[in-house]
């Protein structure tokens, strides 16, 4: 009996223990809100042929459609549209959370008695982090799943097991079949098997078990014969080479235009764990290379070559790599752990603290991934609302949507009324839509560009996401476009070059909340971190930046400079301050033309101050109008103490140039009669403003009653404007 085919004694709690950590380690991990971006086009199609009681084999939801779809998924998604039927998006959570348990427990019981608990707990583990990084709500979630229990079955006849089990593959590989594109990956792990067994026989190894046996080639063929019977026979079996295509080299649209697409040896350094799986399983077949069957190094070349193509592939490493680390990595540590029972122990903790790294969103926020453990929707990645209001406008038009990612949400919330141009449907769409839709999200990036370029006749509204910020830019400024409605993960413009009607007015209402004292926006709240919740997302910096980056609308950023303002007090976002730097800089050139009235331009204050805070004097230092009011106030150190006029200059520029601390012991220090004491109090209140104390500032600032023809009144009157539009005074209608 060979090293790897030796079995260890049952090893009672502990062996099952370890199956069930790695159940639970495979459910924490999946445990996530949904936020596939391709979950709603499967939705859409599900509930079609739900609706119409058959497949779905054209596209409904399309600018100039296809008469046919080759719709390969059409099986996942009646499913996965009854179970968001019965219990929306937490129900899908669900299936993710039980895919992924059952492969992580089919792995552990199939080599519990080949691997001691720690080890089975150590690789077994890590090949689960790998698989659950793709366990989404898409149909690979099912392929994993397939995947891991056809090598199981297969591997476990090898070994000597019953032959008649694998007949399993015969439903498994109908499933498969039509529901994802890579089903052929159950035949070619099942005839790799077979190859390397007739050659261990061959080389009189003793290692191919019953795999060579009628009984076990015969639900091998019939499995292979079952992947004819699809609704497009011919199509689905030659949807292999489209897939090949698509991630070689002849495809470098596919390649570098699609994220999931690109070459996993290119981004190994965000994928560590996928790297040291396989790096791992090379070592362990190496070593006991003398007792591997031919057909695990059948599928650790195949299945390591496909995930060096593409990221997307990584995944596969999981139940292939998992399983081959764990049996001959058994040989060598079984050893070790004879001699250190207490590794066992030692495993299941470990075990347990990666499940509370999981549940407490500990692991995601180290990896910097912005999963949330939960379930349910994760909806501030989508522009639900915004695809609401365009199914509801009563107007002509489709979408094209920047990122074609985003293109479900709308297929699915924007219908009937509104097609889309092109969404994540790649089968269905050619090479030749996907180059004009890069063409067209480059030329949205410059504003003269996006109004020459030549956009389909059809499309009226562009969709660009909150993280787009050259785009969103350009079409803020572009005289072709104008901004229609934000909501927190988008903003839409429509054409005014349209052939019928004017386009709407925006609507910014929604996202028009008030400050509160706190320093947070009603409504919204404050995200924070807690030990159980390690990585929250900043709902009001992801709409802060948004706002910020629509730079051809004065109204967006004063909202900006709000929202940012919430999310500096969250303190969620490293960047937020700067931001905020940002945010107010801007507002300081649209206020600029009040600088006259003004002792200082207060954005213009506020930048200097946050830059000052966040430890970039240097920079200001470059700023012409500042070298000059460092100067001046030089000078005015020197006046008297008792020039009071000299003094009130300079606490002014200091104000101005971001020292409001400094300022506030100059104007303290000023000699003013009972009746001017109230541009002492003015001051004051603009130094609470720079440092961001905006309501301390506001009610000082109310209580001001300079007399009505001194210049300053106009001053205080501007003020109290600007600082009401910053909190939020002027939200309900007020303006």
């Amino acid at each position: 009996m060979t090293a790897i085919n030796s079995r260890l004694p049952r090893s009672g709690r502990f062996s099952s223990a370890a199956v069930v950590l790695l159940g639970l380690i495979a459910a924490a991990a999946t445990c996530t809100y949904v936020q596939s971006p391709d979950v709603f086009w499967h939705l859409a199609g599900g509930e079609w042929m739900l609706t119409h009681g058959k497949v779905l084999n054209f596209d409904p939801f399309g600018v100039e459609a296809s008469p046919r779809w080759v719709n390969v998924h059409w099986l996942f998604q009646l499913i996965i549209a009854a179970v968001h039927i019965l219990g929306g998006f937490s129900l899908l959570t669900v299936l993710k959370v039980v895919l992924a348990s059952v492969a992580a427990v089919a792995l552990g019981l199939s080599l519990r008695r080949e691997a001691p608990p720690a080890w089975l707990l150590a690789a077994g583990g890590l090949a689960v982090v790998v698989m659950a990084d793709r366990i989404r709500v898409r149909p690979e979630a099912f392929t994993l799943v397939f995947l891991t229990l056809t090598v199981v079955m297969a591997d476990s006849v090898r070994r000597g097991g019953r032959a008649d089990r694998l007949w399993w593959l015969v439903p498994i590989m109908l499933v498969w079949v039509n529901m994802h594109g890579l089903y052929f990956l159950g035949p070619v792990t099942a005839w790799l098997a077979v190859l390397g067994a007739l050659l261990d026989r061959r080389l009189g190894r003793g290692l191919a078990g019953n795999l060579l046996s009628r009984r076990a080639l015969k639900p091998i063929i019939v499995a292979t014969a079952v992947c004819a019977l699809s609704p497009w026979p011919v199509d689905t079996l030659l949807h292999p080479l489209l897939l090949a295509g698509r991630i070689s080299g002849q495809q470098a649209l596919y390649r570098y235009g699609v994220a999931e697409f690109q070459p996993a040896w290119q981004a190994l350094s965000r994928h560590p764990e996928a790297v040291v799986l396989a790096v791992l399983t090379v070592a362990a077949v190496v070593v006991n290379i003398r007792s591997a069957p031919a057909g695990h190094l059948f599928w650790l070349a195949v299945f390591t070559a496909m995930g060096a193509v593409a990221v997307r592939n990584l995944a596969l490493l999981g139940p292939v790599c998992g399983f081959l680390l764990v049996l001959h990595g058994a040989a060598t540590i079984r050893r070790i752990v004879a001699r250190q029972p207490a590794l066992n122990v030692a495993a299941m903790v470990l075990a347990a603290a990666a499940i509370t790294g999981y549940a407490t969103e500990w692991t995601f926020r180290i990896r910097g991934q912005s999963q949330r453990f939960g379930a349910g929707l994760h909806r501030d990645k989508f522009a639900i609302d915004a695809a609401k209001f365009l199914g509801r406008l009563d107007a002509e038009g489709d979408i094209l949507c920047e990122n074609f990612g985003d293109g479900g949400v709308f297929i699915y919330y924007a219908r009937p009324r509104r097609r889309v141009w092109m969404d994540g449907r790649l089968e269905l769409h050619s090479a030749q839509r996907l180059e004009r839709q890069q063409r067209f999200r480059r030329a949205f990036s410059l504003s003269a560009a996006a109004e020459l370029v030549k956009l389909p006749e059809t499309v009226r509204f562009i969709v660009v996401r909150h993280n787009s910020r050259r785009q969103l830019a350009a079409l803020s400024q572009s005289r072709r476009f104008k901004l229609i409605y934000l909501d927190p993960a988008a903003a839409v413009f429509a054409r005014t070059d349209w052939r019928r009607g004017s386009p709407a007015e925006p609507e910014l209402d929604n996202l028009d909340r008030p400050l509160q004292a706190d320093g947070l926006l009603a409504g919204l709240g404050a995200r924070r971190r807690r030990w159980w919740r390690q990585n929250p997302s900043s709902l009001n910096y992801q709409i802060g930046r948004m706002l910020l980056a629509l730079r051809g609308c004065e109204q967006c950023t004063v909202l900006a400079v709000r929202y940012l303002t919430a999310a500096n007090t969250e303190g969620l976002a490293d960047t937020a301050t700067a931001r905020l730097g940002r945010a107010c800089q801007l507002r300081a050139r649209q206020t600029a033309r009040l600088s006259a009235y003004l002792p200082a331009n207060i954005y213009a204050a506020r930048v200097a101050y946050l830059a000052r805070v966040l430890g970039k004097d240097e920079q200001l230092s470059a700023w012409p109008k500042l070298r000059l009011a460092e100067i001046g106030i030089e000078e005015l150190r020197k006046a008297e103490p008792n020039d009071t006029e000299a003094r009130m200059m300079l606490g002014d520029l200091l104000l101005r140039t971001g020292r409001p601390a400094e300022a506030r012991k100059t104007y303290a220090s000023l000699r003013l009669a009972e009746a001017k004491q109230w541009k002492r109090t003015l001051r004051t209140a603009l130094c609470d403003w720079a440092e961001g104390k905006v309501f301390a500032a506001i009610k000082t600032l109310e209580t001001l009653n300079p007399p009505e023809k001194h210049m300053d009144a106009r001053a205080v009157e501007i003020y109290r404007r600007l600082i009401r539009q910053e909190i939020g005074c002027l939200a309900r209608g007020a303006r």
